[in-house]
């Protein structure tokens, strides 16, 4: 009777044990996507792991004060994207306000995209190292400024194909300026992401310090791949502003980022899951 209990009650060496359990001090706890619940509770003084949905152990668990004012910066951008805080005295007032709706939600989309990829990076190193510091700062500064034309260039390109907004853009009077407006877009969107990469070229320098291991060091690889291909992007398509005659081309550059980031997740997932079942073997 009490072989019989013991094996029913005491797991094996060899048992899984679920997305949550104890090893040693180092309570595991199930990634965000997962839709099954611990089945043990955290043992007393365990240190808790958290992970992200691709598996990176978050090394950041409560938000650092850069975060909070990170994202206070992020917040005061969102505000300075919306077109107008008062009250409108009309009905047709409401309705040529409402007509800016698009344009606010791209540039909202392209704002909390990099927000995410700012959060991202924290909660998975949670560097607050001099360096970081100063890079951050940067970013921030680019971000603030990167809002004007983040604003005004989504408008403009739907008040060109639909017409709604059209009485709340900037005025553009020649192609010059029209250029000079993509310049300076194309110009903020890229140095967003090149200091997003040599933060996360920083991270992985110090990825002994940071006890990251094979897979994730590769993911890191994969998110600076990602931010340097996007830094090519807007590189590009500063060059054909400059050596062509139209605009459109460097505009349709964007389009290739889903492809890209696509075809490099890809490539890199492989290259994670081949080191995961490497050292599980």
């Amino acid at each position: 009777m009490l072989a019989f209990l013991s094996r029913r009650l005491l797991p094996a060496a060899g048992d899984a044990r679920g997305p949550g359990h104890a090893t040693g001090t180092r309570w595991e706890a199930p990634p965000p996507s997962s839709n099954t619940r611990p089945r043990r509770r955290v043992p007393a003084g365990a240190e808790i792991v958290l992970r992200d949905h691709t598996g990176f152990v978050w090394r950041s668990r409560e938000g650092s004060r850069i975060e909070a004012f990170s994202d206070a910066v992020f917040a005061f951008s969102l505000a300075l994207l919306v077109v107008s805080t008062e009250v409108p005295g009309s009905v047709a007032e409401l309705m040529t306000r409402m007509r800016s709706l698009p344009a606010f939600g791209l540039s909202f989309t392209v704002l909390v995209y990099i927000w995410y990829n700012h959060h991202i990076f924290f909660r998975r190193y949670g560097l607050q190292t001099p360096g970081i510091v100063a890079l951050n700062s940067v970013l921030l500064f680019v971000v603030l400024v990167y809002t004007y034309p983040l604003k005004a260039l989504p408008a403009l390109v739907i008040a060109a194909v639909t017409g709604f907004g059209s009485d709340q853009v900037l005025v553009i009077r020649t192609m010059g300026e029209a250029k000079a407006l993509m310049t300076i877009y194309s110009a903020g969107f890229g140095a967003v992401f090149l200091l997003l990469a040599l933060m996360t070229g920083h991270a992985l320098r110090r990825r002994g310090d940071l006890g990251l291991d094979a897979a994730e060091v590769l993911a890191t690889r994969a998110a600076l791949c990602a931010h340097l291909l996007q830094v090519g992007i807007a590189v590009l398509s500063m060059i054909l502003l400059a050596v062509g005659p139209a605009i459109a081309p460097a505009g349709w550059c964007y389009a290739l980022m889903a492809p890209v980031l696509m075809t490099n997740a890809r490539i890199w997932r492989r290259r994670v899951a081949a080191a995961v079942a490497a050292s599980s073997s």
